[in-house]
């Protein structure tokens, strides 16, 4: 297993387009959400997962801080739209969730696993790209192990430490 995989993008490039499905069966096409605003992209594991769930909690108690900051979070994994949906429901999810069910998206932003052994085959490592309305990566976060969750309270702080949100 690749425990670490090695994300090409770098903070200042731009990030990859990619279109995908959301839990309620409507396109996401980043490039086009990000007209209406900066993106807080955020990777995970996997539905239903313990450490994902505690994220998960995390980001709904500081979503506040997201759209005062005028950035939306949108989760991004490799599990079906039923599988989100179920999940969504029973969280009680306040985010949009797109369905990365081949991959593409994870691996364009260079956090795709695959793992032979394990009970998760093919998922998306924990990650986090905030992304400006330019289509540009102003931070990134890549966990070193799919189990290590983010610093939410750095997350934010890059969001402050950005002048214009709407660049």
């Amino acid at each position: 297993m690749r425990q670490r995989p090695d994300s090409h993008l770098c903070t200042g490039e731009e990030a990859p387009d990619f279109r995908v499905m959301d839990a309620n069966e409507q396109w996401f096409n980043l490039g086009e959400e990000l007209k209406s605003g900066p993106i807080v992209l955020v990777f995970y594991p996997a539905d239903f997962g313990v450490v994902c769930s505690i994220e998960m909690r995390e980001f709904k108690e500081a979503k506040k801080e997201f759209d005062s900051r005028g950035y939306r979070v949108v989760w991004i994994n490799t599990d079906s739209i039923r599988s989100h949906r179920g999940w969504g429901g029973k969280m009680k999810v306040p985010f949009r969730m797109l369905s990365d069910a081949n991959g593409k998206a994870s691996k364009l932003f260079g956090v795709f696993i695959e793992n032979e052994n394990g009970l998760l085959k093919r998922f998306s490592n924990r990650a986090i790209f905030v992304i400006q309305k330019d289509g540009c990566i102003t931070y990134k976060w890549v966990a070193d192990q799919p189990a290590v969750s983010p610093d939410l309270t750095e997350i934010i702080a890059s969001l402050d430490r950005k002048t214009d949100v709407n660049r």
